[in-house]
């Protein structure tokens, strides 16, 4: 019997006046690069999401930004309900500790954290391993693999997946209540407060200080599952399909 298979899912926005062609102009987003990071556990074991933005709030200083930005992102994944939709598909195993929210202006590394009282899953089924995660990939309007992103989502019960690939539900989530909802408050036709960003450390083997940011117009939400093979920062990832259990 043959595996049952989803297709990618993709939604696109253009940038106005900054298509992905040659003699496309980009217009640069300018101000402080941040990092928002989701910090959870899940079955005991620590698993983060990174989410790179500029910053153009005009706010008077880093915690008045910080600030802002934490009540931006936790709105636009509803992050304050009860559970709200980003948590309602994700296994009781799972909890969302807090955000945290860095300053990557060299020199400052300015960090602040903001509690969400463990906010926890919905689905009681047995949880899938932690390692097993859904992929997101994000494009700019710039060709090449360096202005490419990509995040993991993690966090899911047994149920959501069939044969190594996501339900479509699944796939519904990362595309309608995680994905999109990050491109309408932070992409190129939301309210401009922050651009959310692929954000660059390197460029041709060299480390950049000060970091460089190129903003996000579209998403991918992948269908198989991949296997994160260490929870390590910055290591790398399979693309491996995950075994199903």
């Amino acid at each position: 019997m043959a595996e049952p298979t989803y297709p990618v899912l993709r939604s696109t926005l253009v940038l106005l006046g900054a298509p992905p062609n040659k003699g496309g102009t980009v217009i640069m987003p300018s101000g402080d690069i941040m990092k928002a990071t989701l910090e959870g556990r899940f079955d005991g074991e620590p698993v983060v999401i990174d989410f790179g933005f500029v910053s153009s709030s005009g706010a008077s200083d880093f915690k008045a930004d910080a600030d802002q930005l934490f009540d931006e992102l936790a709105t636009a994944l509803d992050l304050f309900g009860t559970p709200g939709v980003y948590m309602n598909p994700l296994s009781v195993q799972y909890s969302l500790t807090g955000i945290r929210i860095h300053d990557l202006k060299p020199g400052t590394a300015a960090s602040l954290f903001y509690d969400l009282n463990n906010a926890g899953g919905n689905i009681v089924d047995d949880g899938l391993p932690p390692a097993c995660a859904l992929c997101v990939t994000t494009r700019t309007a710039l060709k090449g693999r360096e202005n490419r992103g990509r995040f993991y989502l993690t966090g899911f019960a047994e149920d959501a997946q069939s044969g190594g690939f996501w339900i479509g539900e699944i796939q519904d989530w990362a595309r309608v209540n995680v994905s999109t909802p990050l491109l309408d408050a932070f992409g190129p036709l939301g309210p401009g407060n922050y651009a959310w960003s692929v954000v660059h450390t390197v460029s041709g083997g060299v480390r950049l200080d000060p970091p460089t940011a190129t903003p996000i117009i579209s998403f991918s939400v992948h269908n198989d599952v991949r296997t994160l093979r260490r929870r390590g920062v910055g290591v790398r990832i399979s693309r491996h399909h995950a075994t199903a259990p």
